[in-house]
């Protein structure tokens, strides 16, 4: 992903997240940043919102998940099957 559509997806997450939750419809601009890898402008806010109490003890990919569980003599940490379906 170029820096700029990256950019321009974290701004427009912004920008909604900063709206009230159950508006109406998400805004054009974020519409516009998520359409190129046909994501859901609800469900990825949906995402954005809930994601810290998905993952509350670690956030990365798999690996680095296991590796901060391994390193906490944990088996898993709680979230790991979450990341799993967000970082590649």
């Amino acid at each position: 992903m170029p820096f700029a559509q990256y950019l321009a997806v974290v701004v427009a997450s912004l920008v909604a997240l900063r709206g009230p939750p159950a508006a109406a419809d998400p805004p054009a601009e974020l519409v516009a940043a998520l359409a190129p890898w046909g994501l859901q402008p609800r469900a990825w806010l949906a995402l954005l919102r809930q994601f810290d109490r998905q993952c509350p003890r670690a956030l990365g990919t798999p690996a680095h998940m296991a590796a901060r569980a391994l390193a906490a003599t944990q088996r898993w940490f709680q979230g790991i099957r979450r990341c799993r379906d967000v970082f590649l």
